[in-house]
């Protein structure tokens, strides 16, 4: 009976001991964006300027991947003498285009490491490297304090890192947009008389300026 209570008494000085000592902070779960490099092998048929079907769905596979809005630069890469390059440097331009990837990050060099018809493109993209979750540093039980958990925070970070479409977007957001909307009007406009958007009965040239020459017309002829 003397041994039970002993070992009691013992373990309820330690569970006090263990309350009275802070829990150490909590820092921030946040996601880091890196950029990180992939190289793509691209074969064109001898005596062909676009690829195959197969060769076109393996390209796709590929960078499947990859978020187009967090591409920073692709460099599409031949090697010398190449015939009918600017055909193919266009082809591949198109098909980068159609995938979502925005061509004024496309480059072109050429280097001595290709032979033949093979070619490469470099994908350099963004990408939210998630923190180091989850995190049970910490006691979930032996709380007494409630304060903020070690992992706390895990599942939205994560969640988050996944989810955007360009991580760059988590350091520093996408900034105010002008919106043009005579443009937003004459879409509505066709939309309700069941016109197909872009014809040419009522679609404005839109101009830095803002506005069209229709629209300019009738207001200077209402200011007459």
């Amino acid at each position: 009976m003397k041994r039970i209570v002993s070992f009691a008494g013992l373990m309820a000085v330690v569970v006090a001991i263990s309350a009275c000592e802070p829990m150490p902070p909590v820092l921030p779960k946040v996601n880091r964006v890196e950029t990180v490099s992939t190289l793509v092998d691209v074969y064109f048929e001898r005596g062909q300027d676009t690829l195959s079907k197969y060769d076109l769905a393996m390209l796709r596979s590929k960078i499947n991947d990859i978020s187009p809005p967090a591409v920073r630069s692709v460099v599409v890469m031949n090697g010398p003498g190449q015939t009918g390059l600017s055909q193919k440097r266009a082809y591949l331009a198109r098909q980068l285009r159609m995938m979502g990837v925005d061509t004024r990050v496309i480059e072109y060099d050429t280097t001595e490491t290709l032979r033949g018809q093979n070619m490469a493109m470099q994908f350099k993209y963004s990408v939210a490297a998630p923190p180091a979750c989850p995190d049970w540093s910490q006691d979930a039980i032996a709380n007494y304090d409630n304060l903020m958990h070690s992992n706390f925070g895990c599942a939205t970070a994560i969640n988050v890192g996944r989810q955007v479409a360009d991580p760059m977007d988590l350091e520093r957001g996408v900034g105010g947009q002008t919106f043009d909307s005579e443009r937003n009007a004459v879409v509505l406009e066709q939309y309700r008389a069941n016109r197909s958007f872009g014809s040419a009965v009522s679609s404005p040239q839109t101009t830095s300026g803002g506005g069209n020459s229709d629209s300019g017309q009738s207001t200077g002829e209402s200011s007459q």
